[in-house]
């Protein structure tokens, strides 16, 4: 008998159902967020400001496209939302405007299309208690990879590998602006390390002193910044900045992705300077010319650089990875952390013998090895429900 999840189900014919195809599951959705896109107002004020609008149900149904390679779909949904005229890139606070933006108040912006709000003493969250480092009173649960820090462009708007002004041995100096907005760095080299609210945050300062870089398991000399905001002083626990889901930045990058995978012939320079252009231009770095991504793969590659970029701890990376097909190669070896000295007399040395932390050949603390296979894809039925069910087939690999 063939019943649908879409009705209430009694024990028994919940205990008996198969599993729905994924393309099943995947049309249900396009089909729910069509008639959502077909009710919501694009605007909410009031007391109803932040309620679900068209542009966030438009904005989902072109990541589900995107998720399905479905890359003409995918175009026409975010087209769709840059069409409202309701969204743009917020500059509104000058050179600061990226920092800004993660802050409290950025939940009004006119970039934000959904988040999760925070009211002072209401509605809080103890996220930043987490995510901030020891001496600003956090608990620095998180540690950004070196790899993520390494992504990020320098001041003219070209890779680490590429750069005329990026120096190996003083590597956070002439950075893309938003890497100083997102990952705590330490002082190293000309960079003085972040200061934040007083402190200059500091992951040398000696061994099992605050944020040192090999104190605990998830400590690697790195820490996230992004959302940090000078203004919250105490009560880490309780926090009412916001958190972003959707905003406009991810709308244009998309929009320029799915039209380079689906008709590259029409992604001239004005389209460029309506999408990638316009956040490069935030940070100050150069715009891209039609001419250095003359092909359909040179523009993909300055597409998904600019998503890690821009896009970062804001948790769509590892979706990003999983519908391009290189998780097996973004998530498969070692990570590391901050680099470190074979110098006796260097603030940032590894120390000698058996007790010296493990480096790469550039001197990057080896921080964490990690294994993703191919079926890591798919999350495993939990064998509870297997036990129950006996209708379920478990995802390939789990068995």
């Amino acid at each position: 008998m063939s019943i649908t999840i879409l009705t209430t189900l009694n024990v028994d014919e919940a205990n008996t159902i198969k599993q729905t195809s994924q393309a099943d599951v995947y049309s249900q959705v396009e089909s729910d967020l069509k008639t959502a896109i077909e009710v919501l107002p694009e605007k909410y004020s009031g007391s109803d400001f932040g309620r679900i609008t068209k542009g966030a149900a438009l904005t989902m149904l072109g990541r589900v496209y995107l998720a399905r390679n479905d890359y003409q779909d995918a175009a026409t949904a975010f087209k769709q939302v840059m069409d409202l005229g309701i969204y743009s890139i917020d500059n509104s606070n000058g050179a600061n405007s990226y920092e800004k933006l993660f802050q409290i108040g950025g939940e009004n912006s006119s970039e934000m299309i959904f988040s999760i709000m925070g009211i002072k003493d209401k509605f809080t969250n103890s996220r930043y208690q987490y995510l901030y480092p020891e001496a600003l009173g956090g608990w620095h649960q998180f540690a950004p990879y070196n790899e993520l820090v390494k992504a990020y462009f320098c001041t003219d708007g070209k890779s680490i590998e590429t750069s005329s002004v990026y120096n190996e041995n003083d590597p956070y100096a002439n950075r893309d602006p938003r890497l100083y907005a997102t990952v705590f760095l330490p002082p190293l080299g000309t960079y003085p390390g972040t200061k934040f609210a007083g402190v200059t945050y500091n992951c040398f300062a000696g061994a099992n002193t605050a944020d040192s870089y090999n104190k605990f398991t998830l400590f690697n000399g790195y820490c996230p910044k992004k959302g940090a905001d000078p203004s919250v002083t105490n009560n880490l626990g309780s926090t009412y900045t916001y958190t972003p889901i959707m905003r406009y930045a991810e709308v244009l990058l998309s929009y320029l992705e799915a039209l380079n995978e689906s008709s590259p012939s029409s992604v001239t320079q004005e389209i460029l300077d309506r999408t990638i252009n316009q956040i490069r231009s935030r940070v100050m770095l150069p715009a891209i010319k039609k001419e250095d991504v003359a092909t359909q793969d040179l523009l993909r590659q300055a597409v998904r650089k600019e998503r890690r970029a821009e896009l970062a701890l804001e948790g769509l990376r590892y979706f990003d990875v999983l519908r391009w097909g290189t998780a097996e190669q973004e998530l498969n070896h070692t990570f590391t952390g901050v680099k470190l000295s074979n110098d006796p007399a260097a603030s940032n040395y590894r120390g000698s013998g058996s007790s010296a932390s493990p480096v790469d050949k550039d001197m990057y603390y080896q921080f964490e090895n990690r294994t993703w296979s191919k079926n890591n894809r798919y999350w495993p039925i939990p064998q509870n429900d297997m036990n129950i069910n006996k209708n379920l087939i478990q995802n390939e690999g789990y068995n």
